[in-house]
């Protein structure tokens, strides 16, 4: 397990360094929408999305592969991790969520590769 931690420092700070720098590596979803695409060995896959509401979000994959999920706050700061509480080894998270830009990090389980759908939802809470 250390390793793992270790790994994800490690792909943590070189994306903040990235964005830092204004070298965006994510892709911008919408909540609501699905995105399919597929993880090449060792890969990690960055998306972002912004909100003006507080809200439930709900994510999570679908794939033939063992699946990780990780939910940052703009300043690259974990929320959330997840690896295994979706159907089939696939990852499934559900946060609160306050206004303003996340990060989704979707890398498979050890040197798992091959295509996986993300599914980002956030149903928004009324203000009164």
């Amino acid at each position: 397990m250390k390793i793992k931690l270790g790994l994800l420092v490690i792909m943590v700070i070189s994306a903040a360094l990235l964005f830092a720098q204004g070298n965006n590596p994510a892709v911008p979803i919408t909540p609501g929408e699905s995105h399919n695409a597929s993880l090449g060995q060792g890969a990690e896959h960055w998306y972002s999305f912004t909100i003006d509401s507080f809200g439930n979000l709900e994510m999570w994959t679908e794939s033939a592969i063992d699946t990780m999920l990780w939910l940052f706050s703009e300043d690259m700061q974990e929320i959330a991790f997840d690896d295994d509480s979706g159907k089939d080894f696939n990852a499934h998270l559900i946060e609160f969520v306050t206004p303003g830009t996340y990060y989704i990090l979707v890398k498979g389980y050890s040197d798992h590769s091959g295509p996986y759908t993300l599914h980002c939802e956030v149903y928004f809470i009324p203000q009164h």
